[in-house]
């Protein structure tokens, strides 16, 4: 989920590009990219869930490429980008620094977004202390992800 406040500035930026690479973009698609860096199909993106749903899409299937972000290099040019936009990504995969290295390369400029590590060591769950005093505490951080970010 993109800081509140962040993504009307997100969007005048990428309005501004003629070129802007989403990395992990599956999930919550950023609709202004030009480009689409992904595990996951094209056909199977989430769409009812963009994260700016009241603007049309500018990548296609001929710009989504699929591929494991961490298999680097990818497959663009240094500098090919205007923009690069990554959220909430690199604390899924095995290899954040390759993916923020080749961020570097093929952008300008970007955007990294992780969730903070206090949001993560905090208990999510309901009644949690409740739970807690009943011997079954909640776990720290979200199962799927790998690293905890600052």
């Amino acid at each position: 989920m993109i800081a509140s406040g962040q993504l009307a500035r997100l969007e005048e930026v990428a309005r501004g590009c003629g070129s802007v690479l989403d990395v992990g973009g599956w999930y919550r698609p950023f609709n202004l990219a030009t480009h689409v860096l992904d595990l996951c199909p094209y056909d199977t993106r989430r769409r009812h869930d963009a994260l700016d749903p009241h603007d049309a899409e500018r990548f296609s299937a001929d710009t989504w490429t699929i591929r494991d972000i961490c298999d680097t290099p990818w497959p663009y040019a240094d500098r090919q980008f205007d923009f690069a936009f990554c959220s909430h990504t690199l604390e899924d995969v095995r290899d954040p620094v390759a993916v923020c290295r080749e961020l570097a390369r093929v952008a300008r400029a970007g955007y990294v977004e992780v969730p903070s590590r206090a949001r993560e060591i905090f208990v999510k769950k309901r009644l949690s202390r409740l739970r807690g005093l009943l011997g079954r505490a909640s776990e720290v951080g979200f199962r799927h992800h790998r690293w905890f970010c600052e």
